[in-house]
């Protein structure tokens, strides 16, 4: 039964990491016994426009937390909008870790996310809370491919889990037993605020496979 009754929060998980639907395989085992961290994440909001990424606009920030266990690899140099649009990106990987490990959203992810990308992450929380999903340990994650065309921006995103920890009420698992065994590519547009300099907002995170 182990595997069954774990399928629904791995599932939930993947979603949101990688893309914004809500289908999940069904033969995916999931989370059970608490992982071993460190320290327990608050869900403590997100930067709003009057954050560092504001007030250093068009400079690459480095956001990795060990406290909170998340590492970005491979930082860029970029300037200019190029930087921009890292830094917000790098901002939302940030909450998306925030909340698999919460099972929480953050109330300032509005600020940087449109609702349709906050209605999702919001549903998977919800039901990673009822799956009594647990996720923890530490989240490497890669972002390259920095595109900006006027508005626009675009960039990829590498989530590495294999030193990630996820359990459920049933048990603990392995990142592969979890389906979490191979990194996981996602692309992310993001479009920019008129109402703040160096501000973007992410529209939509699409699985792109693996990387």
């Amino acid at each position: 039964m182990r595997r069954s009754q774990a399928a629904g929060a791995a599932g939930l998980a993947v979603v949101l990491l990688v893309g914004g639907c809500t289908a999940h395989d069904p033969d995916m085992p999931g989370l059970t016994a608490s992982p071993t961290t460190e320290s327990t994440p608050t869900a403590t909001p997100t930067p709003t426009p009057t954050s560092t990424q504001s007030k250093i606009a068009g400079t690459v920030v480095d956001l990795s937390d060990a406290e909170l266990g998340i590492v970005f690899d491979d930082v860029p140099e970029l300037s200019g909008d190029e930087a921009d649009v890292y830094n917000w990106i790098a901002t939302y990987e940030v909450e998306v870790w925030r909340f698999l490990t919460t099972n929480e959203v953050s109330p300032g992810v509005a600020h940087i996310a449109s609702p349709e990308v906050v209605s999702a992450m919001e549903r998977n929380a919800a039901g990673n809370a009822d799956l009594d999903a647990r996720i923890g340990g530490l989240f490497r994650v890669s972002v390259a491919g920095i595109q900006v065309d006027g508005d626009t921006g675009s960039g990829t995103v590498c989530h590495d889990y294999r030193d990630v920890t996820f359990a459920d009420s049933a048990g603990e698992y392995t990142p592969e037993e979890a389906g979490f065994g191979d990194r996981k590519a996602a692309t992310l547009t993001l479009q920019r605020r008129a109402d703040a300099v160096g501000i973007w907002m992410i529209t939509s995170s699409d699985p792109t496979g693996t990387c």
